[in-house]
C-alpha cells in the first residue's frame, strides 16, 4: 500500500511522537483529546477565531492519569519500541497537518516538538509554555489551503463526467423514494482529488 498523499484534504491519522502525556491528555480530556490538539494546533497557525482551550486543574485528572499508567504497566504496555523510541501516537488532524509543516520549518522546529509542547503547557507541565507561533508571513504563502466543500464536491462531480445540478437531482429523487431512483455513483475518492484542485497556495 502507498503512504498516504500529505496534500490530500482528507481526515487520516497522523504520526507524532508524543509520549507518556498522550496518555494524561485522554485522562484529562476524554474523548475530547483528538479535537484538543486541533484546536491547540489551529491556535498555533494562527486561524481566524481559533482560541486556547480552557485547561482542566490537574487534581481534576491526576488519579485517572495514575490509573490508568498502573493499568498499562500490568499490561506490558510502554511508551518505547523495541530499540527504546518512543512510539509514536496516532491522531486525527486534517489540512492542518500540512500547514502546520510550513509553519514549524519557517519556526526551525517540527511538527511532533510543537505538538508536544502545545499538549505540556494543556497539561500545565511545571516549567512548560506555549511555543512562540512564526509571523504568519514567514509560512503562509507557502502552505497550501483546502478549498471548501462545494468546490470538492463540483471537482468530484466533473471527475465522473457530470455535474453537481445532475448529482443533486438524482439524489433529491432517491430521497423522495421516486420510482426506480437509485442513489448517484459517488466519485472514487482513493485516487484523491484532481491535480491542483483540492489544496492550493493561499493567496
Amino acid at each position: 500500500m502507498s503512504p498516504p498523499n500529505e496534500t490530500q484534504g482528507y481526515t487520516q491519522n497522523r504520526p507524532v511522537k508524543i509520549g507518556e502525556d498522550w496518555y494524561d491528555l485522554e485522562a484529562a480530556a476524554g474523548s475530547e483529546r483528538p479535537e484538543i490538539v486541533r484546536r491547540l494546533i489551529a491556535w498555533y497557525l494562527q486561524r481566524p477565531g481559533a482560541e486556547l482551550p480552557n485547561r482542566p486543574a490537574v487534581r481534576t485528572w491526576r488519579a485517572t492519569a495514575s490509573e490508568a499508567a498502573q493499568q498499562r504497566a500490568r499490561d506490558g504496555v510502554s511508551i518505547f519500541d523495541d530499540k527504546g523510541h518512543t512510539k509514536k501516537s496516532m491522531i486525527r488532524i486534517g489540512d492542518d497537518w500540512v500547514a502546520l509543516d510550513a509553519a514549524v520549518k519557517a519556526a526551525g522546529t517540527d511538527r511532533s516538538e510543537v505538538i508536544r509542547r502545545l499538549i505540556a503547557w494543556y497539561l500545565r507541565r511545571p516549567g512548560s509554555s506555549l511555543p512562540e507561533r512564526p509571523p504568519l508571513g514567514a509560512w503562509a504563502a507557502q502552505a497550501p489551503r483546502p478549498i471548501d466543500d462545494r468546490e470538492a464536491f463540483e471537482d468530484a462531480v466533473k471527475a465522473i463526467g457530470r455535474t453537481p445540478e445532475e448529482v443533486i437531482d438524482q439524489f433529491m429523487a432517491w430521497y423522495l423514494r421516486r420510482p426506480e431512483a437509485e442513489l448517484p455513483k459517488p466519485a472514487d475518492l482513493k485516487r484523491g482529488p484532481r491535480k491542483g484542485s483540492h489544496l492550493r497556495r493561499a493567496t
